[in-house]
């Protein structure tokens, strides 16, 4: 799960999560360049850090 240091500003909120998911989409798409993942696998794991691991700890069950 992703999280950043922002807190108590909103505005902080939106840059941690802009920044976030730059920093993990250029890190997937290495690894994917450098044929350690596929594309399919780079999406689950980013699914998984941005949605998936969340909607199951805090059980809100929401569809993606």
């Amino acid at each position: 799960m992703y999280g950043s240091d922002g807190f108590n500003i909103p505005e902080l909120f939106w840059l941690g999560a802009k920044v976030g998911k730059r920093v993990v989409a250029r890190a997937l798409g290495d690894l994917v360049q450098e044929g350690l993942f596929d594309e399919d696998e780079s999406l689950r794991i980013a699914r998984s850090l941005f949605f998936e691991n969340a909607n199951t700890l805090f059980n809100v069950n929401l569809t993606q």
